[in-house]
């Protein structure tokens, strides 16, 4: 046993706060039965796309989706900057597991895809959502780019 692991859990769940997600899930979840029913009943879970390699995405969602099921610890925020994974994640087969998403940070996507994703009847995240970021470039369907740095921190505005 080695000396973190003799920490109470409240150290121990501040400690993992500061891992980004997946690293948190591949690095501990697996460790041992203890971290394992920390990381899926009691972690805030906060995805960062950004550092979950391509060719792992989609192995992780299925195991993302799995602990989303079986432990109800919905994410609270995802942060993306990659369309093609930010489309995957969001794809039918996860959508109802974002129903409870509090903020969403978004870089460089098509705003057609963030409309369609936002504005969604199913997920209905316009009523959800307390934060959206968008940054960097957004590009619309008609080839127009435009530069953004909005930070909406009060989506009630668009009901």
């Amino acid at each position: 046993m080695t000396k973190f692991e003799q920490l109470p859990n409240e150290l121990i769940l501040m400690c993992f706060h500061y891992f980004d997600f997946y690293h948190l899930y591949e690095t501990f979840y697996y460790l041992n039965q203890r971290f394992h029913e920390l990381i899926k009943y009691q972690t805030k879970i906060h995805i960062d796309l950004s550092p979950i390699p391509s060719k792992k995405f989609l192995r992780f969602c299925f195991q993302l989706n799995q602990l989303i099921t079986a432990s109800q610890n919905y994410p609270l925020s995802i942060v993306a900057s990659d369309e093609h994974k930010f489309n995957l994640i969001f794809d039918d087969l996860f959508q109802d597991q974002f129903s409870k998403l509090k903020a969403l940070t978004l870089s460089d996507i098509n705003a057609e895809t963030i409309d369609g994703i936002i504005f969604d009847e199913t997920t209905k995240l316009y009523e959800r959502l307390e934060r959206l970021s968008l940054l960097g470039t957004i590009s619309r369907g008609n080839g127009g780019i435009f530069d953004t740095g909005c930070k909406n921190n009060n989506l009630n505005l668009i009901n």
